[in-house]
């Protein structure tokens, strides 16, 4: 009995079903890359907007870190035998800003000289010195950023809420809420699928 229908569903499937298949199977692969490109190109710009943003958002505070500098050279000139934690702990207050690892070089240098004894300190001192450069060039740009890029680049952003940031959201909107649930609750043929 089931080898009879079994017989009679397979004369059903058509000649060319192996090559439609094939086809379709193809299809829906670059379907699936293409949306992934799409995704990834779209979930970026929201990210760089948002990155620039944040670089722009607390220059005023890492301007502060500016005097801590001489602090920290300080203590080196004076030997001070916990420099290394004092060092490593300077570094980590640069960890809240955005994209400032290049301030951070030098310190974990300086830090990596000092770890072993105190006959590097001169070099350390100028790799301080020159965090400290670094630092000056990066609240300068970002300041100028800010004046010039800040209230357009959040402008950017609220209005993309609908468009390419709408899958960076916490939360989707009622409209948009709706309007997912009803294109998903569409019936689709997933014949082709088998």
């Amino acid at each position: 009995m089931i080898e009879e229908e079994i017989i009679k569903l397979k004369i059903t499937i058509p000649k060319n079903w192996e090559k439609e298949n094939k086809n379709f199977n193809n299809i829906i692969s670059n379907l699936n890359k293409t949306k992934l490109n799409y995704n990834r190109i779209v979930d970026n710009s929201f990210n760089v907007i948002s990155n620039f943003i944040k670089k722009f958002q607390n220059v005023e505070e890492l301007v502060i870190m500016d005097d801590v500098f001489e602090k920290v050279i300080k203590n080196i000139n004076e030997e001070n035998l916990e420099i290394e934690k004092i060092l490593k702990d300077f570094e980590k207050q640069f960890n809240t800003f955005s994209d400032i690892s290049n301030v951070k070089k030098p310190i974990k240098k300086a830090r990596k000289l000092l770890k072993k004894n105190f006959n590097k300190k001169d070099d350390a001192i100028q790799l301080i010195i020159e965090s400290r450069f670094i630092l000056k060039d990066e609240t300068e740009w970002r300041f100028n950023g800010k004046d010039l890029l800040l209230n357009n680049l959040i402008a950017l952003l609220n209005s993309g809420e609908k468009t390419f940031a709408l899958r960076k959201q916490d939360q989707l909107n009622k409209e948009q809420a709706l309007y997912l649930a009803r294109c998903k609750s569409k019936p689709r043929d997933i014949s082709l699928y088998f």
